[in-house]
């Protein structure tokens, strides 16, 4: 039987995620890649990963994803500075993600 850690690992690589969120360094705030300016791409975005606490780069920031072609870019995303992503680094920014979302609506919306 496979852990919940295992499982989401397991998803991570099959799926080829990529971040989109990312902590903001000077309020620790979730940060979804889509909400950034043009000029926040790169390391003026000021995000760290909240796992390893590296720096983050914002990668197509401000770009619409439709202007984004497929195969020749990759569609905005969150990439670290300086080494590579652990499937910890998704795994934890998808909870603080899924806990910042659940103190602002204060409900969760499940499916009938």
């Amino acid at each position: 039987m496979q852990t919940h850690q295992e499982q989401a690992a397991g998803w991570i690589e099959r799926n080829h995620t990529l971040m989109a969120w990312a902590v903001r360094s000077q309020d620790r705030k979730a940060t979804y890649i889509g909400s950034l300016q043009r000029e926040q791409t790169g390391l003026k975005c000021d995000c760290v990963c909240p796992s390893c606490g590296g720096r983050l780069q914002a990668i197509n920031a401000g770009k619409p994803i439709p202007t984004v072609p497929v195969g020749k870019t990759i569609r905005p995303h969150f990439r670290h500075d300086a080494g590579q992503q652990y499937e910890s680094c998704l795994i934890k920014m998808s909870q603080i993600v899924a806990l910042q979302l659940l103190l602002q609506e204060k409900a969760i919306y499940l499916p009938p």
